[in-house]
């Protein structure tokens, strides 16, 4: 197992991933609604958590084996489970706690 390679690309899943927080800020935008904040906070929180991961092993390039592939693909998935609820549980309305956001 390659951890620095797989630490490298769950970096960059992560700030990939955080991009999809953007469309929403510009329809809210256009739309003028309030919710515009959350989501830039939750943007520059998932590419900020995936910059400081991405950044200590950017310049590993192994290739991955595919034990590796299935890490990268089961390690992915709890943060992006997450980072999916910030703008959520950021938002004041409606209110909702940590749980609710997470299965929401």
């Amino acid at each position: 197992m390659q951890p620095k390679v797989i630490q490298r690309i769950l970096g960059l899943l992560l700030m990939v991933f955080s991009l999809t927080m953007l469309p929403p800020v510009i329809v809210g935008l256009i739309y003028n609604e309030g919710v515009v904040i959350h989501f830039l906070q939750g943007f520059a929180l998932v590419f900020f958590i995936g910059l400081l991961i991405w950044l200590p092993s950017r310049n590993h390039r192994n290739e991955l084996k595919l034990r590796d592939g299935f890490v990268v693909v089961v390690m992915f998935w709890v943060p992006l489970s997450f980072s999916g609820t910030v703008p959520l549980y950021l938002s004041p309305e409606p209110a909702m706690s940590l749980t609710d956001a997470v299965f929401e």
